[in-house]
């Protein structure tokens, strides 16, 4: 039972981090067309690259979209940084079947969470585009869910099939 939390909290990890930082970063004068600190690649997993080739799928958006893209990347990307750790210590924690320490380590992972799904549901209040809104409350929906089954200990009930589907449509309107 314990391998299968922890085979779900590297699952949730992993698809936590997808189409956050999996493109190649270039500055502005390797890449027309992108910004410092842009993501330049080309199609990127369930979206495609723009017609200049830039694989920036904002490219032509509205500014509110490129905002709320680049604060939702930014935002799930700080998360995931300091998940590490507490993710870390909850998987070691349940290997010598320390209770507490992984209560400890799930309540400061839930608090992550919650912190992420907070940030994610302030760009889907402002974001203009319907599907980015639409998928960025669903994200934030399932975040929550994690921090809530990973302070609980039913890490087993992290799969969450709407998490997927806003993803891919995160990458599709704002690039990975």
């Amino acid at each position: 039972m314990r391998l299968i939390r922890v085979a779900a909290v590297l699952a949730v990890a992993a698809a936590l981090s997808a189409g956050c930082g999996a493109a190649k970063k270039t500055d502005s004068a390797a890449s027309p067309g992108a910004t410092p600190g842009s993501s330049v690649s080309g199609a990127a997993p369930g979206g495609s690259a723009s017609p200049g080739g830039t694989g920036d799928a904002t490219a032509g958006a509205s500014d509110n979209t490129k905002a709320a893209c680049a604060a939702t990347k930014t935002a799930v990307q700080g998360a995931m940084a300091e998940m590490r750790t507490p993710l870390t210590q909850m998987i070691e924690a349940g290997v010598k079947g320390d209770e507490a320490g992984r209560k400890a380590a799930g309540d400061k992972l839930k608090k992550l969470f919650l912190d992420a799904a907070t940030k994610v549901e302030a760009q889907a209040k402002v974001a203009t585009d319907a599907k980015l809104k639409t998928a960025l409350t669903d994200m934030a929906g399932s975040y929550r869910t994690a921090g809530e089954a990973f302070a609980s200990g039913k890490e087993d009930a992290l799969a969450d099939p709407k998490f997927d589907a806003a993803a891919d449509v995160y990458v599709g309107v704002c690039g990975a």
